[in-house]
């Protein structure tokens, strides 16, 4: 009896793998791939605007003109999450002359949020002696295949060097590569 089952078994199971389709098709939606880590960096400019220092109010333009080189490697680990290091150096202007006037180590986490927009807290130390904290707000203004150009709003708290503490709002343009 088991005999006359095995052609009807072979014949069956010839049929069936002759019906079904080819592997790709029969997976579910393929998943994308795990996110890899990725190493970038920009290049910038960053103007302060006006220094709030003690009972003084301090605007760029008026007695001086202060801007900044920055530059930073960004290493990002997840997709909504990144380690960076920003290296500044400040120029300022005044009475017809210019000088190199300031160095800032700047690491900090960045926060990648919805339509193109992040915050990056960071710590500031500089060679003027003053420390404290930086908050990034970004938003992303143009994408290319190779280029990222993005528009800062940064406000700079800062304390140390026998000075009063102070708070700075600025701006940044970077492009990143």
């Amino acid at each position: 009896m088991h005999l006359r089952l095995l052609p009807l078994c072979f014949l069956l199971s010839f049929t069936l793998s002759a019906q079904t389709l080819p592997e790709a098709a029969t997976t579910p939606a393929a998943t994308p791939p795990p996110f890899q880590p990725q190493v970038s960096a920009y290049i910038g400019i960053v103007h302060p605007i006006v220094t709030f220092q003690g009972k003084n109010t301090i605007w760029n333009f008026d007695e001086y003109y202060l801007s900044g080189l920055t530059t930073a490697v960004i290493v990002r680990k997840a997709p909504k999450f990144a380690y960076s290091l920003e290296l500044v150096g400040f120029m300022r202007a005044q009475n017809g002359s210019s000088r190199a006037s300031n160095l800032m180590l700047h690491p900090g986490v960045t926060f990648y949020l919805k339509n193109n927009f992040a915050i990056t807290p960071r710590i500031g130390f500089e060679t003027s002696g003053r420390y404290g904290f930086t908050f990034v707000f970004t938003k992303t203004m143009l994408k290319t295949k190779y280029n990222v150009f993005n528009f800062n709003l940064v406000n700079l708290y800062r304390y140390g060097a026998e000075a009063k503490p102070s708070v700075t709002f600025a701006i940044n343009l970077t492009c990143g590569f």
